[in-house]
């Protein structure tokens, strides 16, 4: 019963950042995030899949953005949707891509993030993403190609918010 108790807390202290409750859209990314989100505390929506992202005392961090459309819009990695979001640093200029819900084989997502394909839009400013010229990734095809379109997709629908 003690075990149960306690992985439950544990759970719940992982869906909570300095006590506040994380959106659901955002749940998703705050594994794949990383140390780019490290100092994340807060997370305020200002327009639907807009997220200003604030430190403990309110600074902003930057801004996350995530995708507002079904698994049905989405292109197909080799198992299915692969959800996306950009995290733009206080200039709005890329400071990652994060991986949120999918059905991939980790061995494929592993390679994709080995070959820093997820780094490739790092410091563009969001509105020069939707033009750059990525190559997919040798052996990881279906699954690089459905992030390419995620976060081109993603940064399009950006301009339009």
């Amino acid at each position: 019963m003690l075990k149960i108790m306690g992985f439950c807390a544990v759970a719940a202290l992982a869906l909570t950042v300095g006590g506040a409750e994380i959106p659901n859209a955002v749940k998703p990314f705050v594994k794949d995030a990383g140390p780019l989100l490290g100092k994340a505390e807060e997370f305020v929506l200002q327009k639907p899949g807009v997220y200003a992202v604030r430190d403990r005392d309110g600074k902003p961090l930057g801004t996350l953005y995530v995708e507002t459309i079904t698994d049905k819009e989405r292109q197909k990695g080799y198992a299915g949707p692969i959800e996306v979001a950009i995290l733009a640093d206080n200039h709005n200029k890329v400071a990652g891509v994060l991986i949120g819900r999918n059905h991939e084989t980790p061995a494929y997502l592993n390679r994709v993030r080995k070959a820093g394909f997820l780094k490739s839009w790092n410091k563009l400013k969001l509105e020069e993403v939707p033009d750059k010229q990525v190559d997919t990734v040798t052996r990881a095809t279906y699954s690089s190609s459905a992030i390419l379109s995620g976060v081109r997709n993603l940064a399009e629908a950006s301009k339009k918010k």
